[in-house]
């Protein structure tokens, strides 16, 4: 269920600014994450890793031990090196 949103000019600012940046993709997740960021937790529950498969866990383990080790890329470098990747598979 989709529900309409109105923030003031300099929220709407921001949102754009996290957007630009690749912290979020969409207005939506900058809502949502707001959200999140109450403290209540009512949006997101922990996710329990023994609920998950055998290599679901794995992966998000395996993601998190990176994380730690920095073993991280900016998101903006990414997107640009893929759509250079594209552009020149259509060529």
């Amino acid at each position: 269920m989709a529900t309409m949103v109105s923030i003031g000019d300099e929220a709407k600012a921001r949102a754009d600014q996290f957007i630009r940046s690749g912290k979020y993709t969409s207005f939506d997740e900058v809502v949502l994450a707001a959200i999140r960021e109450t403290g209540d937790g009512w949006i997101d529950q922990e996710i329990d890793l023994e609920d998950l498969t055998p290599e679901v866990r794995t992966a998000v383990e395996e993601g998190l031990a990176d994380i730690d080790a920095g073993r991280v890329h900016d998101a903006e470098e990414v997107f640009a090196e893929l759509r250079e990747r594209y552009r020149n598979w259509a060529a």
